[in-house]
């Protein structure tokens, strides 16, 4: 499933747990993006706190791999907007 985050002007893909750049003119960037886990403080910082929440409410709370899965309300620089 694709999320919109209007906020930073990307999608998120809840299958692959990437994070993907929007085209002005629609669709967005399926070769380019980032894994969740290695966003960037900064990025995570411009990101609204309904962007956030959709984010952790889409994500199982396991990894693929049957770890624990690090949700981003635990990023120290996002517990600061809530």
């Amino acid at each position: 499933m694709i999320i919109e985050l209007n906020s930073v002007a990307c999608v998120f893909d809840t299958t692959t747990k990437m994070i993907h750049p929007k085209y002005q003119m629609g669709g967005y960037d399926k070769l380019g993006g980032v894994e969740l886990d290695k966003l960037g403080e900064r990025f995570i910082n411009e990101m609204s706190e309904e962007d956030l929440l959709k984010i952790n409410e889409s994500i199982p709370p396991t990894n693929y791999d049957g770890s624990i899965y690090n949700d981003l309300l635990k990023y120290r620089c996002v517990k600061s907007k809530f």
